[in-house]
């Protein structure tokens, strides 16, 4: 993988299609070597075969103009906001 800006990581791998799973390993200095599932994945495949999914958006079709419309609409700033999960390193 190659570091690009800020903390966002890129790697181009030859052959993988949609539908393929994967996960990836991170080594820290602290704490060693462990496999990690992509955080912002779409599809995440459980046990045995446990990993993220392989996914082409350009095959899915979204449904959501009515919601882009009425968020283009609304000051966002104004609004309050619910925060699902937060990483506290992040």
């Amino acid at each position: 993988m190659r570091r690009r800006d800020g903390a966002i990581w890129e790697i181009f791998l030859p052959g993988v299609h949609a539908g393929h799973i994967y996960k990836y390993f991170v080594r820290r200095r602290s704490s060693g070597e462990r496999a990690e599932v992509r955080p912002l994945r779409l599809l995440l495949r459980g046990t045995p075969k446990q990993g993220s999914v392989v996914w082409d958006l350009g095959q899915y079709r979204w449904r959501d103009e009515d919601w882009m419309e009425a968020r283009a609409r609304t000051n966002l700033l104004d609004r309050p906001v619910s925060v699902y999960e937060l990483h506290l390193e992040s």
